[in-house]
């Protein structure tokens, strides 16, 4: 889509991302018809809620984008009409759906971004861009709400994307480690050890695992790295000479 680079008409726009929480479990338990039906009833009940000068499109999958214009150069003023037409949206597709022959009734709620136009220097792919990372937010906060683009989460989106970067990279490297704590009993006896995994990137310092897990699970990241961590401990109970540990060491 083109967007007029008059400054007057960029100030009276806003853009929602939505995204239907949970869709994809509905895909997967009742069949991609129901769920097909079920985005053509959010398409007609969001053209309900919206003027005929504004915009309703699909992106793809369960993600719609609604561009509303005409909210005035206020950006306060327009700031309430565009939160009081996303909680109207929100209301609206929280109602119960009647899907397919068999009637299935589906609940679900909807989660919102609201990037704001400013200044003729930034296309629609940048607004894109913001109304989607306001609606992970949205995600992130506990779905079914509205959040508006604010420049501190997207610090916290560009620091996650250039940690996961640089996981992978270390990863490839071989800057993982696992540490073995060792479990004892009230006799004194070693009864086995808890793996600690330890991210020690070069030149730079140690990465608290408080840090890299919730990443590495956002990003599928924990996938791989869980594999590299059941390899090593897997070498470690294979050759415990070699990691000084005693031949009794109790593996399971």
């Amino acid at each position: 889509m083109r967007l007029s680079e008059d400054p007057w008409a960029l100030a009276n726009r806003r853009m929602l991302m939505l995204d239907l929480d949970n869709f994809k479990s509905l895909n997967d338990t009742k069949g991609h018809d129901i769920g097909d039906a079920l985005l053509v009833e959010v398409g007609r009940r969001l053209a309900g809620c919206v003027r005929e000068a504004d915009t309703v499109a699909r992106l793809g999958g369960d993600e719609l984008v609604v561009l509303l214009e005409c909210l005035g150069n206020d950006e306060t003023i327009g700031n309430d009409k565009v939160m009081a037409v996303a909680e109207k949206i929100r209301s609206e597709l929280n109602r119960p759906y009647i899907l397919g022959d068999g009637r299935h009734v589906h609940h679900t709620s909807a989660s919102v971004g609201v990037a704001i136009f400013r200044g003729r220097d930034r296309d629609e792919s940048e607004i894109l861009k913001h109304a989607d990372v306001a609606m992970y937010e949205a995600k992130d906060l506990g779905r079914n709400r509205t959040c508006f683009y604010s420049k501190a989460r997207q610090v916290i989106v560009d620091t996650r994307s250039a940690m996961a970067l640089d996981m992978q990279t270390g990863l490839d490297n071989g800057e993982f480690c696992l540490y073995l704590q060792p479990q004892v009993l009230k006799t004194g006896m070693l009864c086995g050890a808890e793996a600690l995994l330890r991210w020690l990137p070069r030149d730079k310092p140690p990465v608290s695992p408080d840090s890299f897990i919730p990443v590495a699970e956002s990003t599928g990241l924990i996938l791989p790295l869980g594999e590299w961590v059941l390899k090593q401990a897997c070498t470690i109970v294979m050759d415990l000479e070699k990691y000084q540990l005693p031949e009794d060491f109790p593996c399971l």
